[in-house]
């Protein structure tokens, strides 16, 4: 069983009753998350709802995705145009409910063909790039804004801002890590982070089934902020698993 293995397989192999080979590509995911985070914070596990599902006590609604098709390259987000590529857009609507609250996010994505596609190909690497903006709005009003542009061959962070506010935290995804200092090894699944200054509030596993951590010290409007920003990579179609 290769580090890319699929869900299905992992959901057959858990049928017959043969976890290993699953839990052991998953745990470099796993592994990748904070260890402070994982050792001190709130785990929050997966689990179906009748109309969606929940993590710990985040109850997501099922994501209503569309796609746009494509849009001229001189009209995308991407802040470098270079070369005419396709660029597929996709919109997400996405709510979350904890407690008493409810949040509600919107997000376009784009992605768009590398300039190199012969040059990636040979390299057998994913070179596509991506530009995502979201809305999280609580009660009807916009509160926190998602942002990130990036190329798939790395990892990347984003910019996570707080409306009327100067505060803004990085939303960090981990495609790749390193083993002795330079063998590059692609995660079986991608995972965010979000850092605020130097403390980890959340982090997610971008796969099912899902798996989460929280701080148990931030503040909930913070941790909710966070949580959605990543459930938005985690549902928006961004060729994340490389």
């Amino acid at each position: 069983m290769t580090g890319r293995t699929s869900v299905a397989g992992c959901f057959i192999v858990l049928l017959v009753g043969l976890t290993s080979g699953c839990v052991w590509a998953r745990r470099a995911s796993v592994d990748a998350v904070d260890p402070e985070l994982r050792a001190k914070g709130q785990q929050l596990a997966r689990k179906d709802e009748p109309n969606g599902f929940s993590l710990g006590s985040y109850l997501v609604s099922a994501p209503q995705l569309a796609r746009e098709g494509s849009e001229p390259d001189g009209d995308s987000s991407f802040s470098q145009h270079g070369p005419p590529r396709p660029v597929v857009v996709h919109r997400l609507d996405l709510g979350v409910a904890v407690d008493d609250r409810q949040w509600a996010i919107r997000c376009k994505s784009e992605r768009r063909q590398p300039a190199s596609m012969d040059y990636a190909a040979v390299l057998d690497e994913n070179r596509d790039e991506i530009a995502v903006a979201c809305d999280l709005g609580r009660g009807g009003e916009h509160q926190w804004a998602f942002v990130t542009e990036a190329e798939l061959s790395r990892n990347f962070a984003g910019t996570l801002s707080e409306q009327g506010s100067e505060r803004s935290l990085t939303v960090e995804v981990v495609m790749y890590v390193e083993r002795f200092g330079k063998l590059r090894r692609h995660l079986p699944d991608a995972v965010a982070q979000v850092r605020d200054g130097e403390t980890i509030v959340a982090a997610m596993v971008l796969a099912k089934p899902e798996q989460a951590w929280v701080s148990r010290s931030s503040e909930p409007d913070v941790v909710d902020a966070a949580m959605s920003a990543m459930l938005a990579l985690r549902f928006l179609p961004l060729g994340l698993e490389g």
